[in-house]
């Protein structure tokens, strides 16, 4: 059950990740098709590409996370036996929790400070752009439940990895 929920959950992670990459490289066609012609490239693309950059990059930091992708020293993890292994992934985990949680704590303010502001270009508030942090923390707490469960149930661990 556990592992239906992950690849479906992964699934819908990768096709928003998907159709954000695309909405970002149209975006940034834009830019570079129009750029040789007389006029001049629309202000709102520069900005259109970096909000979606950015969530591109909430999505995609969720995945890497429940795929453990995410920069880390394995050379030191993979040295190590087997039942301390499981024992440093479980702290790793808790700890990845622990601060993306005291993150996301923090972040509803932030978010709340720029709901006022407006973006540059676009008709839409920055809380838009600042709100990814949230979209962040969350998702890296979500895999990292999944990791965790997985390292805690070896039998879960070996049907999902």
């Amino acid at each position: 059950m556990l592992h239906s929920l992950y690849r479906y959950i992964e699934r819908i992670y990768l096709i928003i990740g998907s159709v954000l990459l695309i909405a970002l490289i149209c975006v940034v066609l834009i830019q570079v098709i129009s750029r040789p012609l007389p006029i001049s490239s629309p202000a709102w693309t520069e900005e259109a590409a970096r909000f979606l950059l950015v969530y591109v990059v909430a999505f995609g930091c969720g995945l890497a996370t429940g795929r453990r992708e995410l920069v880390n020293v394995d050379l030191i993890i993979g040295l190590l036996p087997q039942k301390l292994k499981r024992y440093l992934m479980v702290v790793i985990d808790l700890t990845i929790i622990f601060c993306s949680s005291t993150l996301l704590i923090n972040s509803f303010e932030y978010v709340e400070s720029t709901y006022w502001r407006m973006a540059t270009t676009l008709p839409i508030s920055q809380a838009w752009v600042t709100s990814s942090v949230i979209i962040i923390t969350v998702n890296i707490i979500l895999f990292t439940l999944f990791n965790l469960i997985r390292d805690l149930t070896p039998q879960i661990a070996n049907k999902t990895h």
